[in-house]
């Protein structure tokens, strides 16, 4: 299994009232959550990556209370067999002007086999 679909089925268990997608879709609802794998690197068997996870609403208040819920899950993300470590690198509001959607952008560096 890739990175992007382990984080995504762990923030789907621990995050179950929003919606969470690899990528945005076409007709997205009101409130969801975005992964995008932006990097990575291997060293001594040992892959990192770094995630950037998307916290969509209609609100910026409600984006970063989605936002604060992604962090409490993703701190439990290394309970799963493949994940070494995940440590939050930056959050911050990364509202989208062209679409005018609310987000905020939480980027952590996952250390994974």
């Amino acid at each position: 299994m890739i990175i992007e679909e382990t984080v995504r089925n762990h923030l789907r268990e621990r995050i179950e009232s929003i919606p969470v997608y690899l990528e945005i879709p076409a007709n997205p609802p009101d409130e969801f959550i975005a992964i995008d794998k932006t990097g990575g690197s291997q060293r001594n068997f040992l892959k990192t990556a770094a995630i950037a996870v998307q916290s969509h609403a209609k609100s910026r208040y409600r984006a970063a209370v989605i936002n604060e819920e992604v962090k409490a899950a993703m701190q439990l993300l290394p309970v799963q067999d493949e994940i070494a470590g995940c440590h939050l690198s930056s959050d911050y509001n990364f509202t989208n002007t062209a679409t005018k959607w609310n987000r905020y952008q939480a980027v952590f560096e996952v250390t994974h086999y």
